[in-house]
């Protein structure tokens, strides 16, 4: 056997003897060695483990793959093991995972080992959600009160995401029912009120992301009409007729209608939105304004509210005979309103019976002790009706 008598350096490999140790692996992770008759031989390089310098924190995405490797190089070959929190994963060089859950976030450790030495690397797995996006948002509504109403809200995202619903910033008003489903939320009243007025916010929130969506819900109140009268008037040809609407501050519009159509000639419509009413004349009355007199409201909205009379005129052959008109000439329709009404028929009643002292012809009392004076009524017809605008009717 043959030595070398001298130590031999050879492209960075020492030998005292036959065979040099190369200090380090090429980069084919091999070790060259030459005999003294500077014969080459490529044998495994023996190098401790080198860890994968990709093994960093990350942020993977729900329902997402990815695989790790450990070890990139080492002979002997190394000895690994992977860990998640302290727990034993395996020790196959390779880790994957499949269809990332939340529950796979966590802290993973890659160790690797052989005779030459250990390595280790410690990193921090996120599994991120699906943003929550609001799909079907609630929609704004207006309503007048008492109508139902229905807000719903969906959304999707992963892990699937809750759904809050707050009433301007605060708490929902009462007489709104939640109903919840996946993904869903419904809310719901069968009447609403004026309480209910004003911006919903419907919040869908999972562990990626938190989004919102409003909706205005609008209520309007009803409109009302009244008119201020019996529900059945009598008037004789030639006089006049005066309607009253009382309507409420929602009436933004009062239209009058007689057998339900609009009235165009001779009527004098009067409309005061601002005092609430709306006022209905005819001079002079003819048989062909009877019928059914209606007085219509609407609101915002459009919706309707309708008060209804009847007035019926008589023709002038239908009218007292002449004896009885001349004897109460002074005696007309009147039309007044208020709490003096009773006051103004009693003032009207005394009026008559004084006129009628005056023109009766003198009278011998048929008794001694007859001290007073007797007025005849038995033509005076007074008709009196008060409604609940307190509303004072008088005729002959």
């Amino acid at each position: 056997m043959i030595l070398c008598a001298k130590l031999n350096i050879f492209k960075g490999c020492m030998a005292w003897s036959s065979w040099s140790v190369c200090k380090e692996c090429n980069q084919y992770r091999q070790r060259v060695e030459f005999n003294c008759s500077r014969t080459q031989e490529s044998r495994p390089c023996i190098c401790p483990p080198e860890i994968n310098p990709e093994l960093k924190n990350r942020s993977i995405a729900y329902n997402s793959s990815l695989q790790f490797i450990c070890s990139l190089s080492g002979f002997p070959t190394p000895e690994i093991l992977w860990t998640k929190d302290g727990v034993n994963l395996g020790n196959n060089n390779t880790f994957t995972i499949r269809q990332a859950r939340f529950e796979d976030s966590g802290q993973y450790t890659c160790s690797a080992k052989n005779s030459e030495g250990s390595k280790n690397s410690t990193f921090w797995i996120e599994v991120a959600g699906v943003s929550p996006q609001i799909t079907e948002p609630p929609r704004s509504q207006s309503l007048a009160e008492g109508y139902p109403v229905n807000l719903s809200c969906v959304a999707s995202g992963i892990p699937t995401p809750t759904l809050v619903w707050t009433f301007n910033n605060g708490d929902l008003p009462s007489g709104i029912n939640q109903t919840g489903y996946e993904g869903g939320s419904i809310l719901v009243s069968p009447s609403v009120t004026r309480e209910m007025n004003g911006t919903y916010k419907c919040t869908a929130k999972n562990k990626a992301n938190t989004t919102s969506s409003s909706a205005t819900l609008r209520v309007y109140g009803k409109a009302s009409a009244r008119v201020v009268s019996e529900k059945y008037i009598t008037l004789i040809q030639g006089y006049a007729l005066a309607l009253t609407c009382k309507v409420n501050e929602e009436t933004i519009s009062v239209m009058w209608k007689k057998d339900g159509e609009l009235i165009t000639e001779r009527a004098v419509i009067e409309t005061r939105l601002d005092e609430k009413k709306s006022k209905l004349a005819l001079t002079e009355v003819v048989e062909e304004d009877s019928g059914e007199y209606s007085c219509e409201a609407r609101n915002k909205l459009g919706t309707v509210a309708r008060s209804v009379v009847m007035v019926n005129v008589k023709g002038n052959s239908e009218a007292p005979s002449s004896s009885s008109s001349s004897s109460s000439s002074s005696l007309e329709w009147y039309y007044i309103g208020g709490p003096l009404a009773a006051v103004v028929f009693l003032l009207v009643l005394i009026s008559y019976c004084k006129k009628r002292r005056e023109t009766a012809p003198p009278h011998v009392p048929s008794r001694p002790n007859e001290g007073e004076d007797e007025v005849e009524l038995d033509k005076l017809n007074a008709v009196v009706a008060i409604d609940d605008g307190a509303t004072l009717y008088l005729s002959e």
